[in-house]
């Protein structure tokens, strides 16, 4: 009997125990979908290690094979701050791609949000919305430029606003090297804030800020293709500004520019425009200078 209590207590005992570990594995099981789930949506931390770049995109592993894929307004914002926060992302030149085919009919799209960040179930787009971004911080600096491929599939990134934050590269790309690839793309009612401008920050520029909706600074925009903006402004003055043709501030190689524009003019679906009114555009740059806060934009026109 003795005998039979004691093998009985070592069977509960088991038991107990067996219960103990699969209720700890089922926890740290819950709680690493929580953590990967939270990086969908948490901010980019300054010490992330680089396995877990994808979590911060749809999926892809940055190869041109496999590149990160952009599918909501958050995918894009941490884009931005990998290129701020992760120590070597800038020297990587990965590959990043706008949409995935979620219906598997070929055509790449965006998950839908409304304009106050929600998620639309089940329905996708050709337009990513960020309107709920209010301090999009340009894509590159001088220091960890953008050199490597963005392909826009074609699609329209709309309502951005992109703030200067004390920065003189300014626009949806901040600093874009000649190893970069930017094609496919659309920019439409864009906006970009340089009340917190400087104008000190390196080389050439130390009296201007260099401020385009594409990109303030490039090597050369060779690097540009089938790249389009619409309806777009920049307001909020706060030093001398450098502005080529609207669409970059300053373009080391001066004569891609012109390649750059005719490519434009000759690519241009409806609605997208080329070039610029210069009329009205050097209007309200000069009431910039002599108000200093007045605000301006560019409107574009087909060639």
């Amino acid at each position: 009997m003795a005998s039979y209590k004691k093998e009985m207590k070592k069977y509960t005992i088991g038991i107990i125990l067996t219960i103990i570990f699969l209720t700890a594995a089922l926890i740290a099981s819950v709680a690493s979908c929580f953590c990967w789930l939270s990086f969908l949506s948490a901010n980019v931390p300054t010490n992330i290690q680089g396995e877990i770049v994808t979590s911060y995109f749809y999926c892809g592993d940055g190869s041109e094979d496999d590149p990160y894929i952009i599918t909501t307004p958050k995918h894009l914002d941490n884009l931005s701050e990998l290129y701020q926060l992760k120590p070597g992302f800038a020297e990587e030149n990965n590959y990043f791609r706008l949409g995935y085919d979620f219906d598997n009919d070929g055509d790449l799209e965006f998950q839908t949000y409304d304009n106050n960040g929600r998620l639309v179930p089940n329905v996708y787009s050709d337009v990513l919305n960020m309107s709920t971004y209010e301090n999009f911080i340009p894509i590159g600096t001088e220091d960890k430029p953008f050199g490597g491929t963005f392909d826009g599939s074609g699609l329209t990134v709309e309502n951005l606003e992109i703030a200067s934050d004390g920065l003189s590269d300014i626009g949806f790309f901040g600093y874009v090297t000649e190893d970069a690839t930017v094609k496919d793309l659309y920019l439409d009612n864009i906006t970009i804030d340089i009340s917190d401008a400087t104008a000190n920050a390196h080389d050439a520029h130390s009296t201007n800020a260099y401020v385009g909706y594409i990109a303030g600074h490039i090597d050369d925009a060779n690097c540009f293709t089938n790249t389009y903006v619409n309806n777009s402004e920049i307001k909020g003055q706060s030093v001398l500004t450098k502005n080529d043709w609207g669409y970059f501030g300053k373009c080391e190689n001066a004569a891609s520019i012109e390649t750059f524009i005719h490519k434009a003019n000759a690519g241009q679906g409806d609605d997208w425009g080329g070039s610029i009114d210069f009329k009205a555009f050097n209007q309200r740059i000069h009431d910039i200078f002599n108000t200093k806060t007045a605000t301006y934009g560019a409107t574009y026109y087909g060639y």
